[in-house]
């Protein structure tokens, strides 16, 4: 669900809108929708009877609204959001950056969030999350840290945790601080996106003292209906919680290292084969494909990197000199790289 718009002066929902529907989304990605009130990706309310969302395993990002509220979701009275392994990142708006759960006093909202991320979305308050008055939110498992540009949560009313990172808060299973545990989001989770979510460091809190999988799955049991035991004991990549207890949306670990920037050309590959230039310079990748010497994508769980491996010889067949399937980047044009070239690069 993408590059959808609203196309009047005030409408709500840039992707979807629930109205008193019970929706399900699973292995989903709602990204880079717009709406001129709330709700970017997903808006989910109906003024008389109750909307549910479900949303497992899901990607919401890029999403963005000209109204105060969900660039994310905006789940408002009288509905009900369930969000499980899923990553919201990059979205926008004025509050509630990924995700606004409103209430009033006639109508409550209720919201529980199970090993999710909220990453580098940005609002001017409750960059991560805004809650507001009547509306119950529950935490479980979860990272919500390195949102910008004020708060990762803005609550008005008491928001339960258990085994949450909130900002570089750790929290425990009794929504208590972890004392000497500090999460920075700086360096403890991958700076690039891959398939559409975050990896954490090894060293990190968010590795070691999150929920284990038959704690996720008690959990689950408690829910009516229960939650599905093929999403609670997984991850959003379908990796294996058990023997797990790391918190947020993956339980993919990566070594810390010091990084180096590069400046001039650092591409990711993506799982459907494309490739993206994430450097200042922005390359368009190209994608030359031979089939008689294909490549395939898979991730690189040390890295947290998808990697391509390229076949020279596919069936008993060689491309010859020149051919083969490749990657190809016109550096020859972009003015910028060529001046830091000049400069000794």
């Amino acid at each position: 669900i993408v590059n959808n718009k609203t196309i009047n002066g005030s409408g709500n929902a840039g992707g979807v809108w629930n109205a008193a529907s019970t929706m399900i989304l699973n292995g989903c990605n709602v990204s880079n929708n717009i709406s001129a009130g709330v709700g970017g990706g997903i808006y989910n309310h109906d003024g008389t009877n109750q909307s549910k969302l479900y949303v497992y395993n899901s990607t919401i990002s890029g999403n963005s609204n000209l109204g105060n509220g969900g660039g994310g979701i905006y789940t408002r009275e009288g509905s009900y959001l369930l969000v499980v392994n899923s990553t919201f990142f990059k979205n926008v708006s004025g509050s509630g950056g990924g995700l606004t759960v409103y209430a009033t006093g006639a109508r409550a909202t209720s919201a529980d969030i199970i090993s999710s991320t909220f990453y580098d979305n940005v609002a001017d308050t409750g960059s991560g999350i805004k809650t507001v008055t009547n509306s119950t939110v529950k935490i479980y498992n979860s990272i919500i840290s390195g949102n910008k540009v004020v708060n990762d949560l803005i609550a008005a009313n008491t928001v339960a945790f258990s085994n949450v990172i909130l900002g570089e808060l750790v929290f425990d299973n009794t929504g208590g601080v972890i004392s000497g545990q500090t999460f920075n989001p700086e360096t403890m989770i991958s700076s690039t996106p891959v398939n559409g979510t975050f990896m954490i460091t090894e060293d990190s809190p968010a590795a070691k003292l999150g929920m284990s999988s038959s704690l996720l799955q008690t959990l689950a049991n408690s829910f009516t209906p229960p939650i599905a035991n093929d999403i609670i004991t997984k991850d959003q990549l379908g990796n294996s919680r058990v023997g797990n207890t790391a918190m947020g949306a993956v339980t993919v670990k990566i070594t810390p290292a010091t990084t180096v920037k590069a400046d001039m050309l650092d591409v990711i590959f993506n799982i459907d084969g494309t490739a993206t230039d994430v450097s200042p310079m922005q390359h368009t990748v190209t994608v030359i494909k031979d089939d008689d010497a294909p490549m395939t994508v898979a991730l690189n769980t040390t890295y947290g990197r998808n990697v391509v491996t390229f076949n020279p010889v596919e069936n008993g067949k060689s491309p010859g000199a020149g051919k083969g399937s490749c990657y190809s980047v016109d550096y020859q044009n972009n003015v910028a790289f060529q001046t830091k070239l000049a400069d000794g690069h």
